[in-house]
């Protein structure tokens, strides 16, 4: 399998660059879709493997852990093992802490009775040293975040054999701490805070009558003697409460201690809580600067390519034009001087007729009579004698040229350097003496004169 390395993104950010080597060209191009940013977060299995695909996104997850889910809670709904949920409870939980932190600092908001002047955790504190029967290692503060953006702060700790908890709703925007029941209200009083008095609602009178006045005396004698009765089980009781009151004492002063050094452990889980979110907020702008920077560099040298790209584009086609341009002059040039030294083609001759010309009788010689004039002499009567004149005979006649066949043509070089051609050999005439001779005709196809 082919081995690609990512060079870069596209100007619009939509592609993905990648080429066969770290610092080679580009060869191949990927979208960035959703299946790819998918796996790039682990949510997408291989082709083939038994790891199934979550059925929640990274941001549902984590929105549901914030919630107060459990890890077990979340992988058991997105279908996925609890180990691929585990990367993301650790923000959030360092989140949870944070707010814990928040919470425990800010002062408590009254809505009916005189404003706090202390931090929560700090009366909060105070006021868990005074329970009777705490378990120290029971006391846990947890956060929660609601579906309008409040956080929601939890105590809970066990003591006289039950589990008790106390919430508050904490906004950090506006920095607003309120109780949300009656144990956060009691726990957030405060030591000097003023107690409001029962209000005591006046007895009904009665009619004075003799039979109402007989009953109210036996009610007062009954209600001597429950006095009576009621103060001896009360001496009874508070001789047991004495002598139990010492281990209860012994016990809060080694509780009241117990406190004091998990409050200190809880500081510096919160100060160790508050340095880790502080170094992860770092490291992520750190990590967000180089992605800034690397984006930049990427899409420079994406910009520098292109601009070599186009200019060796426009060479190529600048040198196809002139080579274009040179191949289009030479031919020109080539069919000029074809031109000029193309002869012009002589006049095809005539295709002589199938039909058979009959010959013209050959022209006979013509005789002259030359008479001279008559020469005077004296006184003698000369005698005319007529004296015959030859004449030359006319020149014999060009046999014609049998149908069928071709006159030779002399070749373009013969013309072009002068050179005339071979006489060609009469030809034999035909011997049938019922066709009369043709007559003789000229180079132009005429016939001669007859002189």
């Amino acid at each position: 399998m082919r081995q690609l390395h990512v060079l870069g993104v596209s100007d619009d950010g939509d592609t993905l660059l990648l080429g066969a080597s770290a610092k080679g060209k580009v060869t191949h191009q990927l979208a960035l879709d959703g299946r790819l940013r998918q796996a790039v977060r682990g949510q997408l299995a291989a082709p083939g493997s038994d790891r199934a695909e979550s059925v929640l996104s990274p941001k549902e997850i984590q929105a549901r852990l914030r919630a107060g889910a459990t890890p077990d809670e979340v992988a058991k709904i997105a279908r996925i093992p609890v180990a691929r949920v585990l990367p993301y409870f650790a923000p959030v939980e360092a989140e949870r802490e944070r707010i814990v932190a928040e919470a425990r600092r800010a002062v408590l908001h009254r809505n009916r009775a005189p404003q706090a002047t202390q931090p929560l955790g700090e009366v909060v504190d105070a006021r868990l040293r005074e329970v009777v029967g705490l378990k120290d290692d029971s006391v846990a503060w947890t956060a929660r975040r609601r579906a309008d953006g409040a956080w929601v702060v939890r105590l809970t700790f066990s003591a006289r054999g039950g589990q008790r908890r106390a919430e508050w709703v904490w906004q950090p925007l506006s920095r607003d701490l309120t109780a949300l029941d009656v144990s956060a209200t009691r726990l957030a009083a405060e030591a000097g805070a003023p107690k409001r008095k029962p209000v005591r609602r006046p007895a009904a009178k009665k009619a004075a009558r003799p039979a109402a006045k007989k009953a109210a005396a036996k009610k007062a004698v009954a209600k001597r003697s429950a006095a009576a009765t009621k103060a001896s089980a009360a001496k009874k009781s508070a001789a047991k409460r004495a002598a139990a009151a010492k281990p209860a004492a012994a016990k809060r002063t080694v509780a009241a201690k117990k406190p004091a050094g998990a409050t200190k452990a809880a500081a510096s889980k919160a100060a160790a809580s508050k340095a880790a979110a502080s170094k992860a907020a770092a490291t992520k702008a750190a990590a967000t600067r180089a992605a800034a920077t690397r984006a930049v560099a990427t899409k420079a040298v994406a910009t520098k390519a292109a601009a070599s790209k186009a200019a060796a584009s426009k060479a190529a086609a600048t040198k196809a034009a002139a080579t274009k341009a040179a191949a289009t002059k030479a031919a020109r040039r080539r069919t000029a001087v074809a031109a000029v030294a193309a002869p012009t083609p002589l006049p095809r001759p005539a295709k002589p007729s199938t039909r058979r010309a009959k010959a013209a009788p050959p022209a006979r010689p013509r005789v002259l009579e030359v008479v001279p004039d008559p020469i005077p002499v004296e006184e003698v009567t000369p005698v005319a004698v007529p004296v015959p004149v030859a004449v030359a005979p006319a020149p014999a006649a060009k046999p014609a040229r049998r149908p069928g066949t071709r006159v030779p043509v002399p070749s373009w070089s013969d013309v072009l350097l002068g050179v005339t051609g071979p006489t060609p050999a009469p030809e034999p005439t035909d011997p049938d003496p019922s066709d009369d001779e043709a007559p003789p005709r000229t180079s132009s196809g005429g016939r001669r004169r007859r002189t």
